[in-house]
């Protein structure tokens, strides 16, 4: 059973690093998202199984689409409570989309690309207007600066987990920008972090693990100033 899973995340990953790259172009964003189908396991050394129909494949790719165009155009803001083990202080970060496109938006197409045993991969297509295009400029004129994170989880292979480490990626590139750029250590980060491209997902020792790259505009930095 391990041999058989092995190939198939294999020639999993291979296939969708091949299909994600963004193109993020003046008039068009073009991505790639992918859905499960059929039997996923849990964890790749047991028989703890989730089945996914096809309706599910494209539900859930388009949610995928939809927060990462979101990302792309909009941002997210963030609230990053810096660990501090010294007063006892733990960690907490929260994220969220500045606005959202929506799934009833015309200008998004989402079309199957191709069909394996237990994945659809899909290429969304969006036709960007006025508006966002002003967005996407204005993130270089608020002095956006180049980041990269990456984590891995520890809950397993179930789909819902792929959220929770992108996420964890996003706090690890915000961390790195902001180790960069202040000296002191900081109680609070607050700002905004948008995607460059869509996140890659691999599997390493059975738990996904993400890779993104962002741009990090950090707002507003608060420090302990008594202990």
């Amino acid at each position: 059973m391990k041999k058989i899973l092995f190939y198939h995340y294999i020639s999993f990953f291979l296939g969708f690093f091949l299909f994600s790259q963004t193109q993020i172009h003046q008039n068009y964003i073009v991505l790639y998202s992918e859905g499960p189908f059929g039997q996923h396991y849990t964890y790749e050394d047991d028989f703890t199984v989730t089945t996914y129909s096809e309706a599910d494949a494209v539900r859930l790719a388009k949610k995928d689409t939809l927060e990462y165009l979101s990302a792309i155009i909009y941002g997210y803001r963030f609230d990053y409570q810096i660990e501090n083990k010294f007063i006892n202080r733990s960690s907490r970060f929260h994220v969220q989309l500045i606005s959202q496109i929506n799934e009833a938006d015309n200008n998004l197409t989402l079309r199957q690309l191709e069909k394996e045993e237990n994945t659809y991969r899909f290429q969304a297509l969006y036709q960007l207007r006025n508006d966002h295009k002003q967005f996407i400029k204005g993130i270089q004129a608020l002095s956006a600066q180049y980041s990269g994170g990456q984590a891995i989880g520890t809950e397993g292979l179930a789909w819902d987990q792929r959220t929770v480490v992108f996420h964890k990626a996003l706090q690890e590139a915000i961390l790195y920008k902001a180790r960069k750029k202040i000296k002191s250590r900081p109680l609070n980060i607050k700002g905004k972090v948008f995607l460059k491209e869509t996140p890659l997902f691999f599997i390493v020792e059975g738990n996904w693990r993400v890779v993104v790259k962002v741009n990090v505009i950090i707002e507003k930095v608060t420090y302990q100033h008594s202990f």
